[in-house]
C-alpha cells in the first residue's frame, strides 16, 4: 500500500469519534448560496462482502426558483485481506420543490458500479412526495412515498440462477428523524422500504445513521451505520450487508 494510502487510512481511524447524518434536504433550505460537502470515512463492511473500505462521498446542494438541487458523487475503495477486492461509484442527482413550509416533490436519478454487490451497471430514475410531519429547533420527522424504475446489469459470470439483466419498477417508502442533540453534536436516521410492484416478495431495505460531532463551521468528526437487506440479491451475495465507519466531513 501506498504510504499516501496508508496515512489517510491512519488519519480517517485516529479522529473517529461520534459524530453526523446524511445529506438532509431541509439544511439546504433557507440558503441560494452554493454549498459542498465532503466526506472521507473508513469501514469496515460484513454481508455482501467482508472487507474494509476507504470512501469519498462529495455533496453539492443549491436552492433556486423555490426548489433544492442536490448532486452527490461517491467512489468506494475496498481491499480484502491485503489485497484490492472490490470497488463502488456512483453519482445521484436529486430536486425537490418545496410546495409549501412542509410539502415537498422530489425527481431523482441514480447511476451506479457495485462491486461489492456484483452490479456491472445499475440506473434508476423516479418521483415522489414528501412530507414534513413535525419540526422545531431539537428535530425533525419526515415521512415521503416515490415510484422508481430500475435497470440493473450483473457480472453474468458469477452468477447461477439469478437473471443477468432485470428492469422493474419498486415503490419506496421513506423516514427521516434528525435530533440535535447538542449545539455541536446532532443525529440523523434514514430508512427506505422498497418492495417491486409485480412481486412484493422481492423488497429491499436501507437504513442509515449517522452520529456527528462539530468542530467547527468547515469541520466535523462522523460515525456512520449502515444496514442494507436485499430479499433477492445476485447467487453469491448475503442478504443483508452492514458498515460501520468513521470519518471527517468538510464544508465549504
Amino acid at each position: 500500500m501506498k504510504p499516501a494510502l496508508i496515512a489517510t487510512l491512519v488519519l480517517a481511524t485516529i479522529l473517529c469519534r461520534p459524530a453526523t447524518a446524511q445529506i438532509a434536504i431541509e439544511k439546504m433550505r433557507g440558503s441560494s448560496d452554493p454549498t459542498l460537502i465532503t466526506d472521507l470515512s473508513y469501514s469496515f463492511r460484513q454481508g455482501f462482502a467482508k472487507t474494509t473500505v476507504l470512501s469519498l462521498r462529495s455533496t453539492g446542494s443549491v436552492e433556486r426558483w423555490g426548489t433544492s438541487f442536490l448532486l452527490l458523487g461517491q467512489i468506494d475503495y475496498g481491499r480484502h485481506n491485503g489485497t484490492r477486492f472490490r470497488d463502488r461509484s456512483l453519482a445521484h442527482i436529486r430536486a425537490v420543490p418545496h410546495f409549501s413550509d412542509r410539502f415537498h416533490g422530489e425527481v431523482f436519478s441514480l447511476v451506479e458500479k457495485d462491486g461489492f454487490a456484483l452490479r456491472r451497471l445499475r440506473y434508476l430514475y423516479g418521483a415522489g412526495v414528501r412530507y414534513d410531519i413535525a419540526s422545531n429547533e431539537v428535530g425533525a420527522f419526515e415521512g415521503g412515498i416515490a415510484l422508481m424504475r430500475e435497470h440493473e446489469s450483473l457480472y453474468e459470470a458469477r452468477l447461477e440462477v439469478h437473471p443477468a439483466v432485470v428492469d422493474a419498477n419498486y415503490f419506496s417508502i421513506h423516514s427521516h428523524i434528525r435530533w440535535q442533540i447538542s449545539e455541536s453534536i446532532s443525529f440523523q436516521n434514514t430508512l427506505y422500504f422498497q418492495p417491486r410492484l409485480d412481486d412484493f416478495a422481492d423488497r429491499r431495505i436501507d437504513d442509515s445513521a449517522r452520529l456527528t460531532v462539530k468542530i467547527n463551521d468547515n469541520l466535523s468528526l462522523t460515525t456512520n451505520f449502515s444496514l442494507r437487506y436485499d430479499s433477492k440479491p445476485p447467487d453469491p451475495v448475503a442478504k443483508t450487508d452492514m458498515s460501520i465507519s468513521n470519518g471527517l466531513r468538510i464544508a465549504l
